[in-house]
């Protein structure tokens, strides 16, 4: 399964790498309209069916559509859990594999209900908030329900950072303490494999920054990746510099 926040769901993409489309499930923040918005309206009508009279609002709210909004983050999240719960009682010894595509896309609803011009401190520290009760809740639910969690985030530059790194990842550091595996991907050189001057693929390299399950931590492993075929395969680090810096020169 894989939650879309970001709209960059590709179905072309995922059968070239191998991806059954009939065994894969996507979530999406949809369009919709709130429970309570429907409870109002179904007691506004319930009122009318008894023969009581109704304001000229109550009246005009129920000539009027609910307004849909756009699903926040805490219900796109509901729906995966009850997904989970349903594909597990369905099959008890099926694993699922689910992928968050990407932090950066969760609009929490809190953030969402301030719009652009209403933010304040606690609008913008409510996406850590979430992964920090988000990640309490689906550890157990990964354990319990035989499911491997693939988070994608990326990486931001903190601006005036004297000492230290600037470099920053969005929703707080919940997801750094729970994650059992942490790997950062960036490109080798400009990262960029070409073929008659047009772009094939693209060469990175993968950072093991933490790693619980045995692997050795700070190890450097490159890859090159090819989008329209699905096809990728690793190579050395130094392999990967040295290709980088011999097509730079070219």
């Amino acid at each position: 399964a894989k939650a879309d926040l970001e709209g960059s769901n590709d179905d072309r993409f995922n059968e070239k790498v191998g991806i059954d489309l009939q065994r894969f499930y996507l979530f999406k923040a949809s369009l919709a309209v709130s429970v309570q918005e429907l409870a109002k309206i179904d007691a506004l009508r319930k009122k009318k069916a008894e023969g009581n009279k109704l304001t000229a609002l109550q009246e005009e709210k129920l000539a009027t559509p609910p307004e849909a909004y756009e699903q926040s983050a805490e219900q796109v999240c509901d729906e995966i859990e009850a997904w989970i719960k349903f594909r597990h009682d369905r099959d008890p010894r099926a694993k699922i594999v689910l992928i968050i595509d990407s932090v950066t896309g969760m609009l929490v609803s809190e953030e969402d209900e301030g719009h652009l011009s209403d933010q304040n401190m606690r609008t913008k520290v409510s996406l850590a908030s979430f992964l920090s009760l988000l990640c309490r809740r689906w550890v157990r639910l990964a354990s319990n329900y035989k499911v491997i969690m693939l988070f994608i985030n990326q990486e931001r530059e903190a601006p005036g950072v004297m000492y230290g790194s600037p470099i920053r990842t969005s929703g707080g550091n919940a997801l750094k303490f729970y994650a059992v595996v942490r790997v950062r991907i960036r490109r080798s050189g400009n990262g960029r494999i070409l073929k008659d001057k047009k772009m094939i693929g693209l060469r990175s390299i993968l950072l093991n920054e933490k790693n619980k399950v045995g692997g050795r931590e700070g190890g450097e492993l490159a890859f090159k990746g090819y989008p329209r075929t699905g096809k990728w395969m690793w190579v050395s680090k130094e392999q990967a510099d040295k290709e980088a810096k011999s097509k730079f020169k070219k």
